[in-house]
């Protein structure tokens, strides 16, 4: 879309006065080349999210659909990699695209509102709403799904008011790509549906003959999805929505408002708001669509509303409501203009409204600049600053390839289906994936069936030893043993060989050595190395005074032989070492499965003077090291301390 696309048939425009500025079309266009410029700089920096690495490896074997998807997210990787090979940017440059077209299109469907100057400004106003700023730099479905539900705005409202069979095909079309965008577009019949009811407009359309084809055009776009989950057990329908909601209401969902206003920014999402409710009392008026952003963005605002009482909590969803937000930015001048009559705090509020949504679009380009960064090591305070499976890419693709050093015929094995699709996109080469509970949460183990990338693929291939990856902390501590130990069941040998720490112990990938079982262990404990666990008991204090004795205690063990000791360190330096000799019965009591031998004197106690050992009052690190038998050592946790001084 032009920039010329904006300037369109007359509207109407911002009554004399208001204080809405204009903006020039190449000023406009200066101004989203440059944002789309700097997207472009950071995503060649920034590591693959997990998801977008998925969506990599499905797009590797085009197919109709796919069971967290449907296709276009793929469809559009594909293209980008063949383009640009299979880098970042190649990954990310269609959605790229679609992100520069963003403002543009907010920009057109304004144009209905205002006139062309005033509407280009609206448009440019889109990059100051936080998530839309940033739209494109990772490739998402949101990122289509977004355009096309804004696009289908100003394309409802132009078959409204022209009725023309081409505006009815390009609804239809519009809605077909909805389709093809994400499953969550059901969502949008919502909006759709109290337009048609509510509305003069609507309930004249209803009655054309010209819409229903349009429908029916955008209901092919839903036939590959259904092909493709006919094919394998409706498993990308059971996952969306049935199996990924508890369907029951949650008192997570009120907590939405709140993220709501940190997203979009307290005074911008009042205003926005405050737009609906003029888009609501003005959806009457000639010349103007206030009916379809009245219907539209009221609709989607309720419709998650509603299914945020009972939808998935686990995972982020801020960003759902980013289209509505969107369809009201046209009633911005309006708003504005009225808070700006209204004088005193509502004047001051529409001064600041568009420069604090600005200032919180560079937040997020910081904290996302923030992410290209080295993630802090071992030796770092236990805290996860960093956004969630972004920032740690790089280091665990570097501790897989010295791992990986001088053993390329063994098979390259992942704990979960994020860890195999950053390590097969970094390293090129097929990587089997465990069952994990992560993979069924994103709706993604039966895709890796699908896509021969799990243990019965492996053992289709014959593999004999392979090198396994397990990202430790993607799992509750409480379920971290038991899954240990169904390494041991799931391969003949069994190796713990080193592990990778960052974000201060919060954030762990263990390595192992692996090889294929042909019949039962005479010995499991010799074919079976696991890695020792422990912990500090839970009601040791994290602020003690520096002049009088200090005393730890805690707990650990390892499977079959039994910890040889245990060490405690400050910072550095080891300031108590002890046996596992104390009675600690509660490790049994969680773990039942334990083969320690130890049991149940698997607890320690250590006591130390912090002066004698010459250590400063300050916040320090305290870490716990288990010492396996033959010798090598674990920091199995690792905590803050503060010694305080009197």
């Amino acid at each position: 879309m032009s920039a010329a696309s904006v300037v369109g048939a007359p509207a109407p425009a911002p009554a004399p006065g208001t204080g809405w500025p204009s903006l020039s079309g190449r000023a406009f266009v200066a101004l989203v080349a440059g944002v789309t410029g700097a997207k472009l700089w950071l995503a060649t920096r920034l590591p693959l999210l997990g998801d977008e690495a998925f969506y990599w490896l499905e797009s590797g074997q085009p197919a109709l659909a796919y069971t967290d998807v449907p296709g276009l997210t793929p469809w559009l990787i594909a293209v980008g990699t063949g383009l640009f090979g299979d880098t970042p940017v190649g990954v990310r440059a269609p959605f790229l695209l679609l992100g520069g077209l963003l403002p543009l299109l907010v920009a057109a469907w304004a144009r209905r509102f205002v006139d062309a100057g005033s509407a280009r400004v609206v448009g440019a106003a889109s990059l100051a709403v936080p998530l839309a700023g940033s739209l494109g730099l990772l490739a998402l479905p949101d990122v289509p799904l977004t355009l096309v539900i804004v696009a289908l705005a100003l394309a409802l409202d132009r078959y409204a008011e022209r009725g023309r069979t081409t505006d009815a095909l390009v609804l239809g079309m519009l809605i077909a790509l909805g389709w093809l965008a994400h499953y969550r577009f059901v969502v949008a019949a919502v909006p759709a549906a109290a337009w048609l009811l509510v509305t003069p407009r609507g309930r004249r359309v209803a009655r054309e003959p010209r819409f229903w084809l349009a429908l029916a055009v955008g209901l092919a776009g839903l036939l590959p999805t259904i092909a493709f989950n006919a094919q394998h057990d409706w498993q990308g329908f059971a996952f969306q929505y049935l199996e990924r909601h508890p369907w029951r209401p949650s008192l997570a969902a009120l907590a939405d408002p709140l993220a709501q206003a940190i997203v979009v920014t307290p005074v911008l999402l009042v205003a926005l708001l405050a737009g609906l409710v003029t888009g609501w009392r003005r959806r009457g008026d000639a010349g103007a669509p206030w009916d379809v952003l009245a219907a539209c963005a009221g609709g989607l605002i309720v419709a998650y509303a509603g299914l945020g009482l009972v939808a998935d909590a686990e995972r982020t969803r801020f960003h759902w409501l980013l289209p509505a937000w969107l369809l009201l930015l046209p009633a911005l001048p309006s708003v504005l203009a009225d808070w700006r009559a209204a004088g005193g705090v509502s004047r001051l509020a529409a001064r600041v409204a568009l420069p604090l949504g600005a200032c919180g679009s560079l937040a997020l380009a910081l904290l996302v600049v923030a992410t290209t960064r080295p993630p802090p090591g071992a030796d770092a305070p236990p805290s996860r600053a960093m956004i969630d499976n972004l920032a740690e890419w790089p280091a665990v693709v570097a501790f897989a390839q010295a791992q990986r050093a001088g053993e390329a015929g063994a098979a390259l094995i992942a704990g979960d289906f994020m860890l195999g699709a950053q390590l097969e996109f970094a390293l090129g080469e097929p990587v089997a994936v465990l069952p994990h509970p992560r993979n069924a949460r994103h709706g993604r183990a039966g895709q890796l069936s699908i896509l021969g990338r799990d243990l019965a693929a492996l053992e289709a291939r014959g593999w004999r030893e392979g090198l396994l990856l397990v990202e430790d902390t993607a799992r509750r501590e409480i379920d971290r043993l038991p899954a240990l130990l169904e390494l041991c069941r799931i391969f003949g040998g069994v190796r713990w060989r080193d592990e990778l720490v960052l974000h201060g112990g919060r954030f762990r990938v263990l390595a192992f050595e692996v090889t294929r079982r042909d019949g039962p262990p005479a010995d499991e404990g010799r074919a079976c190395d696991l890695p020792p666990l422990g912990d500090f008991d839970a009601a040791m204090p994290d602020r003690v005074p520096i002049d009088r004795p200090f005393v730890v205690e805690g707990w650990a063990i390892d499977e079959f032989d039994g910890a040889a000791q245990v060490e405690v360190l400050i910072g550095d330096r080891v300031v108590g070492r002890s046996i596992l000799d104390r009675p600690f019965p509660g490790v049994l009591g969680q773990w039942p499965m334990s083969t320690d031998p130890r049991h149940p004197d698997v607890g320690f106690r250590v006591e130390f003077d912090p002066l004698a050992a010459g250590i400063a009052a300050g916040r320090h690190r305290l870490m716990l090291r288990a010492v396996e038998r033959g010798g090598q050592g674990r920091v199995v946790t690792i905590r803050e301390l503060t010694l305080t001084a009197r």
